[in-house]
């Protein structure tokens, strides 16, 4: 086991990192790691970040018993990390990710495709029921300047003196054969973050005409629905111009999007349903409380109500119910999909992915992968919409 310490820098992006020496014997011995049962609010690591180091700790893996039992095909183990914010304001999460070495490396795939990977945001015994991302390990996976493996971008927000805790779990799927056999594997949990001076979330309306400038970049393949977006009134540019079509959009910017292209009225001034209501920005609170009640954006269901999260970024099997529910789009009969990943699709979402693809709102990639997990971003929304609304249908 090795434990690997990166000194906090002020406004700095850190990696806050674990490592676990994971070995697998024959299907049905055990996997040589400690095991912890779940003590009521204590994770199992704990990361504190106090404006001096921040410390790695030891992965642990155990069934729903609490125990380190064999390994055997559809068996899930599970752990717990805790990150408390003890540094001088708050910090955001950009992304989380898993490196991972083999002793064959010849057997990378087989092993990433082998092993079924969750990861929950929350409180402990108290996890969000959606999660941050659910499929194969190799969806979580990062190298860097692989753009196969990229690891999970997220938008985590903790403030000063509070606290997020992650659970995360891993399957040996159900059909995982003898080729397992005497692979080690040596993980290294990645989370990605910075002192938090300003997001999306406090992102003024632009002030800019609509008609003025060029702001999107001429050479950019979605630049022709960009201007027309902005010249409908759309698409608001930043103050300062940009459109940042290459990163990945968040709720709020999506119901912002819809919002004007549905032409909604925008409801402002007043409370909305969602728990997190303090949190949403005032730039996209008038279009998030009109996106509900015209049953676009629904939010996520959380006991005792329901939250929205402003600053996620929108995966694309949520983005295709959004879209097949704003436009009316219906599923006509049925379809087969037949994408190599599409048992990661969510139930929820399988009806509304299907009639999006039908309708030709949505599309897989060539490698015959749909990334139903994988965020958006904001030009490739942009293009859908703007197909969506009969302006332009080449870029799709």
């Amino acid at each position: 086991m090795r434990v690997i310490t990166i000194a906090w820098r002020k406004s700095s992006v850190i990696l806050i990192i674990f490592a676990l020496l994971l070995a697998v014997g024959s299907i049905g011995t055990s996997l040589g790691v400690a095991a912890a049962k779940l003590i009521s609010g204590k994770a199992d690591v704990e990361i504190n970040i106090n404006g001096g180091d921040t410390a790695g700790g030891e992965l642990v893996f155990r069934d729903s018993q609490g125990e380190d039992v064999p390994w055997y095909p559809g068996l899930e183990k599970k752990g717990t990390i805790r990150i408390n914010n003890n540094a001088f304001q708050r910090v955001k999460i950009h992304s989380l990710g898993m490196t991972m070495k083999l002793n064959d490396p010849d057997k990378y795939d087989l092993f990433a495709d082998n092993m079924h990977f969750t990861i929950k945001k929350g409180r402990i015994l108290d996890f969000d029921s959606t999660p941050l991302y659910e499929g194969k390990l190799r969806g979580f996976l990062y190298q860097e300047n692989n753009q196969q493996y990229t690891g999970l971008p997220v938008s985590l927000v903790i403030n000063r003196y509070d606290y997020l805790d992650l659970e995360y779990a891993v399957t040996m799927d159900l059909d995982a054969t003898n080729e397992m056999q005497g692979l080690v594997a040596e993980w290294v949990f990645t989370i990605n973050m910075n002192e938090e001076g300003g997001s999306n979330s406090n992102r003024p309306k632009s002030n800019r005409n609509k008609d003025s400038g060029s702001q999107a970049d001429s050479h950019h393949w979605a630049h022709d629905c960009i201007k027309t977006l902005i010249a409908h009134g759309i698409l608001i540019p930043d103050p300062d111009g940009s459109v940042r079509p290459d990163d990945f959009i968040t709720r709020a910017e999506t119901a912002d999007l819809l919002g004007r292209a549905l032409h909604l009225k925008e409801l402002k001034g007043s409370k909305t349903v969602y728990l997190d209501d303090d949190q949403l920005p005032e730039w996209a609170r008038g279009y998030i409380a009109a996106c509900y009640e015209a049953g676009v954006m629904v939010g996520y269901e959380m006991y005792p109500g329901r939250e929205f999260r402003p600053d996620k970024f929108t995966p694309r099997e949520e983005l295709c119910c959004v879209f097949v529910r704003a436009f009316k789009k219906e599923l006509s009969g049925d379809l087969d999909l037949t994408f190599n990943d599409t048992g990661d699709i969510s139930g929820w979402a399988l009806n509304h992915v299907k009639a999006a693809i039908q309708n030709g709102i949505m599309e897989g990639y060539p490698d015959n992968t749909f990334k139903p997990k994988q965020p958006m971003t904001r030009a490739e929304a942009f293009t859908i919409v703007c197909k969506l609304l009969g302006y332009h249908v080449e870029h799709m």
